[in-house]
């Protein structure tokens, strides 16, 4: 009897190269070390960052698209973050 079977892995490597090359267009790089996908002092309510164009935002939105698929392939151990960025 033969089974497919799948990880994530492959998955989030791809995506995270994907980010990679989107930032160095852009000029910027992913932080080497994050503990939370926000810093422990965020206030939202005094958050005066301006808002993104509509092509950033949709880019963001669909990042967001790829994190709940990667906690649908088994990392689970993102699901809270995932959610609060949604």
């Amino acid at each position: 009897m033969q089974a497919w079977s799948f990880s994530s892995s492959q998955y989030v490597q791809n995506t995270v190269k994907n980010v990679e090359e989107y930032l160095t267009k852009r000029q910027s790089k992913l932080p080497t070390r994050a503990k939370s996908p926000w810093t422990s002092n965020y206030s939202p309510e005094i958050d005066i960052t301006p808002e993104l164009r509509p092509t950033e935002a949709a880019y963001f939105q669909s990042l967001i698209g790829v994190l709940r698929w990667i906690v649908e392939l088994g990392q689970a151990d993102i699901t809270m973050e995932v959610s609060a960025l949604g």
